[in-house]
């Protein structure tokens, strides 16, 4: 149901931004395609996240749960803060350095901007859903994904019908809506476990270990499809 949810998201995105015109359309596909490969990181520190919390929580130790919970998260924010700041400052040169069709280009700075304000927020919705899961918290994750569905869904119409945002109303319904989602879950998170604010570099060690292997296969694969997206639209 979770990945259902995020179908969702994606259908109502290409939705809306047909609606808007075939332009836009076209530059939320390479968007999006740029956007995955931004967040793959977080799946990595996820997936090494889910491996190491599960552990903890099934043998009972909570002292070092509550400090896997608040290094994955520290993890987290930190890596999605230097992405979201990076998308923001460079989006200009990256634009630049691909070869995105001129008029495309107006379009692809703005989105990609707001999309890039919400790495930041979406890095902690990922990993603190994979700490909900870990924790047998999966019905707490998927009322979360629920609402950041439903609203990611109103605010594409509502900006679409009652604003002049265009494109970059796709890109603020999802930073705006997955910011709503990770603060929910941090909130969920707070009441698991009393956090303790000690970074355990050794347990992030492990996470990363984990989950570097994921990663790297998710970057390869997407970059063969940014690849050929590029390849047909020089055509």
């Amino acid at each position: 149901l979770i990945m259902f949810f995020e179908f969702l998201i994606g259908l109502t995105d290409v939705y809306i931004a047909g609606k808007i015109g075939k332009e836009v359309q076209a530059t939320y596909g390479f968007a999006a395609q740029l956007y995955f490969i931004f967040i793959i990181f977080a799946n990595a520190i996820t997936v090494g996240t889910v491996a190491v919390v599960s552990q903890l929580f099934a043998s009972g130790d909570k002292k070092d749960l509550n400090r896997a919970i608040f290094s994955s998260i520290l993890a987290s924010i930190s890596a999605g803060t230097c992405l979201s700041l990076g998308g923001v400052f460079f989006t200009g040169s990256l634009i630049h350095l691909l070869n995105i069709p001129e008029e495309l280009k107006p379009i692809a700075a703005p989105m990609m901007r707001f999309y890039a304000l919400g790495l930041l927020f979406h890095y902690v919705l990922i990993n603190s859903n994979g700490i909900l899961r870990s924790c047998q918290r999966i019905r707490d994750s998927l009322r979360t994904m629920a609402l950041v569905c439903g609203i990611n869904i109103l605010l594409n119409l509502y900006f679409l019908h009652h604003t002049d945002l265009g494109s970059r109303g796709i890109a603020l319904s999802t930073a705006a809506s997955v910011a709503i989602g990770c603060l929910l879950n941090l909130i969920r998170l707070r009441r698991l476990a009393s956090w303790q604010p000690t970074l355990s570099v050794r347990l992030i060690h492990r996470m990363f270990h984990i989950g570097w292997p994921i990663g790297l296969l998710q970057i390869l694969w997407q970059l063969a499809s940014m690849v050929l997206f590029l390849i047909l639209s020089s055509l």
